[in-house]
């Protein structure tokens, strides 16, 4: 947990903890295709032909939302182009802006990944949902989305695929300066209480709290793919993906989600902008500068 108060102080714990960055791979069909888990980006794109020659998609992610793109890729990107001291900085207007190399280089990641047909074909339009079907049928190698999809994996997938299913994230990214293997986490939300309560409806309103957020009910939705903010053991029965997932979250660095740390306006701004530059109505220069003028106008 990153510190609350100005001597490092910690006022609030959020029931979970959520990563909205996870690459999630059919390991069984790369081996089929005599490919391994690429090392960098690079070596990604270079994986483009063969998977697309066996009538496979590279990466699915469906984005007709919007949302999609910025939430589940680019803020883990932009962690690895920039690292976190800029990342910190920038969202401070600390001598850093969002028209900074570090930002245009993430854009650029999404821009070359899209002119090389590595995502699902018409993501831009696509309804959320579209993605997760193609990588549990095994039409698609890879499938960026966040870590609240094993939820529905668990459900969807046979006992033989979740064998086969890892949970990674991209690979590293041209002149990095973020940490290897990162993704972008945000705290879940909690309930509140108000203070105004007293006698029976205080204590009621306190029992559920503590139910939900404590030991019991941690317990129960930890069973249902959720990541509890303090460690509790994983139940003997636990699915393997809920288990992949928890030992995904404790083990991976990660830094800000973005419309974590700004406003739904800014994010509106920029989603819109994601999906008109991969389809070639604005540059990643333009976007960076739109969004730039925005946040630090709006935001700062």
């Amino acid at each position: 947990m990153m510190p609350q108060g100005p001597n490092g102080e910690i006022y609030e714990l959020p029931e979970q903890v959520t990563a909205t960055h996870v690459m999630f791979t059919n390991d069984r069909l790369l081996d089929e295709l005599g490919l391994e888990f690429p090392r960098t980006h690079q070596e990604l794109l270079a994986q483009g032909p063969a998977i697309r020659e066996a009538g496979l998609i590279p990466i699915a992610m469906d984005n007709g939302g919007g949302w999609q793109m910025q939430s589940t890729f680019l803020s883990a990107l932009v962690e690895r182009t920039g690292g976190m001291e800029w990342y910190d900085r920038v969202l401070a207007g600390d001598n850093a802006s969002f028209e900074d190399r570090e930002f245009a280089a993430a854009l650029d990641i999404i821009q070359e990944l899209y002119r090389n047909d590595m995502f699902s074909p018409g993501m831009n339009t696509a309804d959320y949902g579209r993605a997760l079907t193609d990588f549990v049928n095994e039409r698609a190698v890879y499938f960026i989305d966040g870590g609240w999809r094993v939820n529905a994996l668990v459900a969807e997938l046979t006992e033989d695929q979740k064998g086969h299913v890892s949970l990674r994230t991209y690979p590293d990214v041209p002149n990095q300066r973020g940490v290897s293997g990162s993704t972008a986490m945000v705290q879940g939300t909690g309930y509140g209480m108000n203070s105004r309560l007293e006698g029976a409806a205080a204590d009621a309103a306190w029992e559920w709290i503590w139910f939900y957020s404590g030991p019991v009910g941690s317990e129960i939705r930890q069973r249902h793919g959720a990541v509890p903010a303090y460690r509790i053991d994983l139940p003997g029965d636990a699915d393997p993906m809920v288990t992949k997932l928890t030992g995904f979250i404790n083990d991976t660095p990660a830094g800000w989600v973005l419309d974590s740390v700004l406003g739904q306006e800014s994010m509106g701004l920029l989603q819109g902008d994601l999906q008109e530059m991969m389809l070639g109505s604005r540059t990643p220069r333009q976007v960076a500068q739109r969004f730039e003028r925005f946040v630090a106008a709006n935001e700062r």
